[in-house]
């Protein structure tokens, strides 16, 4: 397993590659308006199609060690800053559940918007079906005091 975990690391690191020019926005406002009306109108796109990865090339936790879980997480991390998409997960997150939560989102579409930065909190507002609710900050907060 390490020789694909080294192999599929280097995959991550020519997929960030891939990710598109910096867009230098207009001063004027109508060209302004154009660009940013573009971004927002940008389709989902799979991560096989922007990135050339799928689900199916990341192993489940269960066949990984930490160690192997935590490098693959530093190089997908690493890989989606170059396409501004920024992983916000609490440091509490054990690295497992950080790992299969990342590894959920080659199954989604990615919004992908030309200059403009995507951040996954992977919070819906619901915290008691939440994954990560026992390390939201927010989450400890509102349960000390009895809002939960």
């Amino acid at each position: 397993m390490e020789e694909y975990v080294k192999q599929l690391i280097e995959d991550i690191k020519e997929a960030a590659l891939l990710a598109p020019e910096q867009v230098v926005f207009s001063t004027k406002e109508e060209e302004f308006i154009a660009q940013i009306t573009e971004a927002e109108n940008t389709p989902p796109v799979s991560s096989e199609k922007l990135m050339g990865l799928m689900y199916l090339q990341f192993p489940p936790s269960e066949r990984l060690t930490i160690e192997q879980m935590m490098a693959i997480n530093e190089a997908i991390e690493e890989m989606f800053q170059a396409f501004k998409i920024f992983i916000e997960l609490p440091d509490a997150v054990p690295v497992t559940l950080r790992y299969e939560l990342i590894r959920d989102l080659f199954k989604e579409e990615f919004h992908i918007m030309k200059g403009l930065n995507c951040h996954l909190d992977f919070c819906s507002g619901d915290c008691p079906p939440c994954a990560i609710a026992d390390y939201c900050p927010i989450n400890i907060e509102n349960k000390k005091k009895g809002l939960i």
